[in-house]
């Protein structure tokens, strides 16, 4: 059982490595306190949790501003595979949390690496939206996938089961 306590305490942890400018210890120790945060009721935890999120995508752009493209590749890799594990114990929300960071790493990277990437990062979008029954959002993630690939048929599938679970078989 989460204390609210000890999410403070990783709060408070990870503003001291951001200080040092060890972002990513600090965005591992502000995850861990969002976690607990986030199974706790109360509103004192709710205000943490809010403030937490905020810091968590703050931490992220100044850890990006500090990484070449190579590096930013690697962490969206690290949590695109993050979010995979997640997908496959069936925790969506969290999945997609991990494809978003991981797609913000990789946006402003060019190249064949970085391209795959995206294309795998709207892929697995497209399928989250598509198993929670979000069935246009699934669409328009399958279609920013195309945006880069028209061919890609994984995406085409995605779209297309979409498509058809809205009854708009004409375009599927």
């Amino acid at each position: 059982v989460p204390h609210p306590e000890l999410a403070d305490a990783h709060y408070s942890i990870s503003l001291l490595y951001e200080k040092i400018k060890d972002y990513s210890k600090a965005l591992s120790h502000l995850q861990i306190s969002i976690d607990m945060l986030s199974s706790l009721e109360d509103p004192e935890s709710s205000q943490l949790l809010v403030k937490a999120l905020a810091d968590r995508e703050r931490i992220r752009k100044l850890e990006m501003e500090n990484m070449n493209s190579t590096q930013r590749i690697e962490k969206a890799n690290s949590l695109k595979t993050q979010g995979n594990t997640f997908y496959k114990y069936s925790n969506l929300q969290r999945a997609q949390e991990c494809y978003k960071s991981a797609l913000m790493y990789v946006s402003n990277c060019i190249g064949n690496e970085a391209r795959d990437i995206k294309l795998s990062l709207y892929n697995n979008f497209a399928l989250c939206e598509y198993k929670l029954s979000n069935y246009e959002k699934a669409i328009e993630y399958a279609n920013k996938g195309l945006e880069i690939n028209s061919t890609n048929l994984k995406l085409l599938f995605r779209k297309s089961q979409a498509l058809s679970e809205l009854g708009r078989y004409d375009r599927s």
